[in-house]
């Protein structure tokens, strides 16, 4: 990872308060696991010892009405993430056609989703969240 990749809100507020008032054994844990929790289309901030993530992978994209705030992408996941939402998109098309529309439904959350994350990557670094690799204004 590179300087700046990592930071996202809520979990760079504790990675602070845990370095500056708790034990570097949690901050040595992220260092040397951080790269088990890569993932395609990002980086995932869900702690690997904590139980496990109750909505899988698809839900990355579709937790809360949008992407979950533990997704850490950068401009360079963008090729996967277009080429996953082509994919989605064409079985979106063929559960229509079928009459499948929950999973028709459930494949709309994740296309908004990634279609939200694409926009928020299409921004400039300055106007982009932490968690899109935004860079503050300087």
């Amino acid at each position: 990872m590179q300087s700046g990749d990592a930071i996202g809100g809520v979990a760079l507020a504790a990675l602070k308060e845990q370095i500056e008032h708790g034990d570097e054994s949690e901050l040595d844990w992220v260092v040397s696991n951080l790269r088990r929790l890569s993932l395609p289309w990002g980086y995932c901030l869900h702690h690997a010892k904590a139980p496990k993530c109750p909505y899988g992978q698809s839900a990355c994209f579709t937790k809360d009405n949008g992407p979950c705030h533990k997704l850490v992408t950068a401009p360079e996941h963008a090729p996967v993430i277009v080429a996953t939402l082509e994919d989605l998109k064409r079985s979106r098309g063929v559960a229509r056609e079928k009459g499948w529309e929950m999973y028709a439904n459930d494949l709309e959350d994740q296309i908004t989703g990634m279609e939200k994350v694409l926009s928020e990557l299409s921004q400039p670094s300055v106007e982009r969240p932490h968690n899109r690799r935004g860079q503050p204004s300087k």
